[in-house]
């Protein structure tokens, strides 16, 4: 028979292993939520991407009234902005958005980074208007675009009222 020493010994033994199991259990478990926290920081950064994500372009004339689209007068220039929509609402890295118009008459000039164009129009032109459309590729990869109705309007001919008379000599 095993003396009460030893029977503590073997005791104590048994203990340590089981505390041994119970921390390698610990390990695994501790092993998984790290993983599942990994897992759910990427799932949270795609949605935040995807929710910081442009959905669209707001086109705005410079010079215009309150910034509206106010048009262009046949052969004068108007210069255009685009802000990406919602407010915060990201490009994808490097996109450059570019610039459109249905109308052929139409000169574009963009900026460089593309978040302004200056619409050179033709005196002659027939058309009462044209559109002028933006297009991107939002944070997420999804390929946006906005369009705005620019009117042309004709130059404003000044009837005369009377002459002004200098003396030349």
């Amino acid at each position: 028979m095993a003396s009460k020493k030893e029977r503590d010994e073997k005791k104590e033994i048994y203990a340590m292993d089981l505390i041994a199991i119970e921390a390698a259990g610990i390990r695994e478990e501790l092993r998984d939520i790290k993983e599942s926290a990994h897992c759910i920081c990427r799932e949270l950064k795609r949605l935040n991407d995807f929710l910081r994500a442009a959905k669209s372009f707001e086109i705005k004339q410079i010079g215009g009234s309150g910034m509206a689209i106010t048009g262009i007068v046949k052969g004068q220039t108007g210069t255009f902005t685009e802000t990406p929509l919602p407010a915060g609402g990201a490009l994808q890295a490097g996109n450059i958005p570019v610039w459109t118009s249905d109308d052929s008459l139409t000169t574009l000039t963009p900026s460089a980074d593309g978040t302004s164009v200056a619409v050179a129009t033709s005196a002659s032109d027939p058309a009462t208007q044209f559109n002028l459309t933006v297009s991107g590729v939002a944070s997420d990869g999804t390929a946006i675009s906005s369009t705005a109705i620019v009117p042309l309007t004709p130059s404003a001919v000044v009837p005369a009222t009377g002459f002004d008379i200098n003396q030349t000599a």
